[in-house]
C-alpha cells in the first residue's frame, strides 16, 4: 500500500492523529491544564476582586436612605409622605398605592404585622380587599381585634408585582418604615403573620421555631412581648396550620386579658 493509499484509508477511517513512538498519558495532561487554569485567574476575575461590586454598594445606600428618612420622620403622617416620595425601591415604580399601617395610632392593645398588600388590595386602595385581606380581618376579630383597638401594618408598603416574595435587598429597604410605625405606635403586642415578616423583625427563618419561643422586640428600653402565627395565604389551604394560628391567637388573647387584669 503506497503513502497516498495510506492517507486515504486514514481520512475515511476519521483518524486525526498518529501513534508515536513514546506514550502519552492524556489524564494527566489534562489534570496538568486543569491546575494551571485554576493558579492563573482570569484578568476579568482579577479586575473584580481588585474593586468593590457597584450594585452591593447602590443596594447599601438605598438601605440608608430608608433608614435616614424613618428616622426624620415624627408622626405616621410624615411617614406616609416620605415613603410616597421614596422612589429608591423598585418596587413602587410598579406600584399604584402606597400603604402603611391602618388604625389606632396611639398605644394600640396590638401591632399586627403582615407581609404585603395583595392584588385586589393595590387596585381598590383598601388594604383589606380580597380573599387574603378577609380572611385577616376575621382572625383578628376572633378575639376582639379590629382597627378601632389595634395597628395592622404591611412589612412591605407596595405590591410585589405577581405577589411574589420579597428579595432580601427588597426587605431591608422596606424594614426601616415598619419599624418606625411600631415605634411612632408603641404597641402593647405585636402580632406577627408569616415567615418574611417574622424573619426581618425578629431574624427568625421559620414560624415553627418562633412558635416554640417567648418572644420580645425591643423599643427603646421596652420589651413588646411577641406572638408569631401563621399568615392567611397558609391559614386558608392548610388545616393545621389554621389550628396553630387559632391556638397563637387564643395565646394573645390571653396575654391581653392577663394585662388588662393587672
Amino acid at each position: 500500500m503506497n503513502s497516498y493509499a495510506i492517507l486515504k484509508w486514514y481520512q475515511l477511517s476519521n483518524i486525526s492523529e498518529v501513534i508515536g513512538e513514546l506514550a502519552i498519558d492524556r489524564f494527566e495532561l489534562f489534570k496538568k491544564n486543569q491546575d494551571q487554569t485554576r493558579a492563573t485567574p482570569s484578568p476579568l476575575i482579577l479586575q473584580q476582586e481588585n474593586k468593590k461590586d457597584p450594585i452591593i454598594d447602590k443596594n447599601l445606600s438605598f438601605v440608608t436612605k430608608a433608614e435616614e428618612i424613618a428616622r426624620a420622620s415624627n408622626s405616621l403622617t410624615e411617614l406616609k409622605q416620605s415613603i410616597d416620595s421614596f422612589d429608591s425601591c423598585s418596587l413602587k415604580k410598579t406600584a399604584l398605592n402606597t400603604f402603611i399601617g391602618v388604625g389606632k395610632e396611639e398605644n394600640p392593645t396590638v401591632f399586627c404585622l403582615f407581609d404585603a398588600p395583595k392584588t385586589q388590595a393595590e387596585k381598590s386602595g383598601d388594604l383589606f380587599d380580597g380573599p387574603s385581606g378577609t380572611l385577616l380581618k376575621k382572625m383578628l376579630s376572633s378575639i376582639q381585634l379590629s382597627p378601632q383597638n389595634s395597628f395592622i401594618a404591611p412589612l412591605v408598603p407596595w405590591r410585589l408585582p405577581g405577589d411574589r416574595k420579597p428579595t432580601q435587598t427588597e426587605e431591608c429597604i422596606c424594614a426601616p418604615f415598619i419599624k418606625k410605625q411600631i415605634e411612632l405606635t408603641n404597641p402593647d403586642f405585636i402580632l406577627v403573620f408569616g415567615a418574611m415578616p417574622t424573619r426581618v423583625l425578629l431574624g427568625i427563618e421559620s414560624i415553627s421555631k418562633a412558635r416554640q419561643q417567648n418572644l420580645t422586640y425591643q423599643l427603646n428600653n421596652k420589651l413588646i412581648p411577641v406572638i408569631a402565627t401563621f399568615g392567611p395565604d397558609l391559614v386558608s389551604t392548610s388545616q393545621t396550620s389554621r389550628k396553630n394560628a387559632w391556638d397563637d391567637l387564643k395565646k394573645l388573647a390571653q396575654l391581653i386579658q392577663e394585662k388588662i387584669s393587672n
